[in-house]
Order: structure tokens, then sequence, then C-alpha cells
């Protein structure tokens, strides 16, 4: 907790709130928040944007969603706002409370915060249901090639049928290779990567699999090297232009790439095709996307239109 000494009654709330935890109440000092992300005990922090000046916010953002397991960040935002620190918005465990706070508030903000988020219980249990469907899906592969292969010569009728079937197939086939990626124990295997050629590809990765996907092209300076495990990459970058593709706008996604003060950066975009849908995507995709990104290790700011359909899937990466 960055506020010393704490409000008078927040320390009771917050133990209340967060049943297990040890709270550590402290100033504002971002060594303290790096040595206790590095012992791995970090369950989450409480800072009051008041007390914090913008520096330690934009530092805070931007270390977040890099490391496992991602701690949540609870802001306490006073008079000052948190004006130039916007990109704490575009995070998912970042919590915003307004003062003077409420418990109720607290609760809110803080109510599934105590829970485990651990990859080691969730990975554990994904890869045991990934390894369940495995068995019968490669069952069911090697019956629709068997009966592909024995269809009698101009029996077109079975092939209208047979041939969506194995496509199906192997789409579930490599949605769970991905999933098992994301669930996986192993640490990743970083090293360093010419981001501009592993987008491609990537790129041609998915138009062999039948997407309708355009690009890469540099906006402005190139992305150059990129420290990442390749397999994350490549998978992370495949359900972004999943996610669009399938929740878009409608328009033909596009891969661009570039670099700015921030570092390296991989986007797929979409433009509305005139039919634009007001289906959100499902949770797991976006779940699927964050794990996958936390092992390459990137950042996923996601753009949506009216706050439902995405527009713009973007991988950051930290500055190399």
């Amino acid at each position: 907790m960055f506020q010393d000494p704490p409000d008078p009654g927040l320390p009771e709330v917050l133990a209340a709130v967060l049943p297990g935890h040890r709270l550590d109440f402290a100033a504002a000092d971002l060594r303290r928040w790096f040595e206790a992300r590095h012992a791995g005990d970090l369950a989450g922090l409480v800072v009051d944007a008041d007390d914090a000046d913008r520096a330690t916010l934009r530092a805070l953002a931007a270390s977040l969603p890099y490391g496992e397991p991602v701690p949540w960040l609870l802001v306490l935002v006073g008079d000052r706002g948190l004006a130039g620190c916007e990109e704490l918005l575009e995070l998912d465990r970042v919590h915003l409370v307004p003062e003077p706070w409420t418990p109720r508030a607290l609760a809110a903000a803080l109510g599934g915060a105590g829970r485990s988020t651990s990859p080691s219980e969730s990975g554990a249990f994904l890869e045991g249901l990934v390894e369940g469907l495995r068995d019968p899906l490669t069952s069911l592969t090697g019956y629709l090639q068997l009966l592909e292969h024995e269809r009698p010569p101009g029996d077109h009728g079975s092939e209208a049928l047979l041939t969506p079937a194995l496509e199906a197939a192997r789409r579930l086939e490599r949605e769970l290779a991905r999933l098992h990626l994301a669930a996986a124990g192993a640490a990743p295997i970083r090293e360093d990567l010419d981001l501009h050629a592993e987008a491609t590809a990537v790129l041609g990765e998915l138009t062999s699999q039948g997407h309708e996907v355009g690009g890469p092209t540099v906006s402005g300076d190139a992305p150059g090297v990129v420290r990442a495990d390749r397999r994350s990459l490549h998978a992370a970058t495949a359900v972004a232009a999943d996610l669009l593709e399938r929740f878009g706008p409608g328009g033909r996604p596009e891969l661009r790439l570039g670099r700015d003060a921030d570092g390296p950066w991989l986007a797929w975009e979409a433009e509305a095709d005139g039919a634009v849908g007001r289906r959100p995507p499902p949770a797991y995709l976006g779940e699927l996307l964050e794990r996958l990104a936390r092992r390459v290790p990137a950042r996923v700011v996601l753009d949506r239109l009216d706050g439902v359909v995405p527009v713009r899937v973007r991988l950051r990466f930290p500055a190399f």
C-alpha cells in the first residue's frame, strides 16, 4: 500500500476485503515495488494517486503486465486525477476508486482480488482439459481423413460435407495447441527476434490456413528486434487476428508494425465494412490472448468501437 501513514480505517477495511493477505504500508517507492515483484509474493498494490507522482504511476503502468503472476493495482483517485497517466485505463487488472473512498467501493473493486491468479492452479486444469479433448479430436480427424480417402470418385455430395468437417477439426487442433501453450507451466524460451520477419512468418501461416488478412506494413520507424518467446509470439499474433476477423467491424484485418517512444509494437487493424455487429468477443478469447502475451512478453491494448466491437488489437513489447 503506497500510503504512509494510511487513512484512518483503511487497514481494517482492506483486511476485511482481502482475508489472508499481509498488508504493508509505505511511502511510494518503486524500489519496493520491484523487489516485491521479484520475490514473487506480491498479490497487488494500492496507490493513492495524490501521494504518488506521475513518473511513479507511469512506471507502474508500464511494468504491471510483465511477469507471472500479474498483480492487481488499485488506484485511489483524488483531486489531481489521472491526467498524463491514461495508460492505466487500458490495463485489465487496474481498479479505480474515487476519494473519499468508501468500504463498499473498495469491496466492489477488490471483491475478486483475493482469489488466486497463479497460473499453476488454472494452468494444470487447462492442460488436463486440453489433453482430455485431444484424443477424441485426433480420432475424429482420422476417421474423417479415412472417409475422404475411401470416398468414391465423383461423390460430390460427400465431398461437400467432408471438406468443411476436416477444416473445422484442424481449426480445433490449432485452438487446442494455443490453449495448451498458454497453460504450459514450462518457462518461455526468449531470444532476440526480428519482429518484421516473425510477423511475415505468421502472416504466411494464416494465409495458408485460409484466413483473409493483409500486411505486414511498417508504420513510421521499423520495429527492429524484440526479446521474445517465438512460439508464444506467433500464437498471440494469430489469436489477435482471429479475434478481429471473427468479432471485428467486418473489414479485412491488416497487420501493421512500428516503433514509438514506448517501444516496438504490432497491431491488427480493420475498417468497418458497413455491417458492423454488436456481439462482443467471448471472455475466453481475450483471456487466451492475455495469457499468451504474458509469455511473450507483451502488453495487449484493445481498441473497441462503441466499447463493444474490436477494431484494433495491439501487442506492445518492452523497449530493447
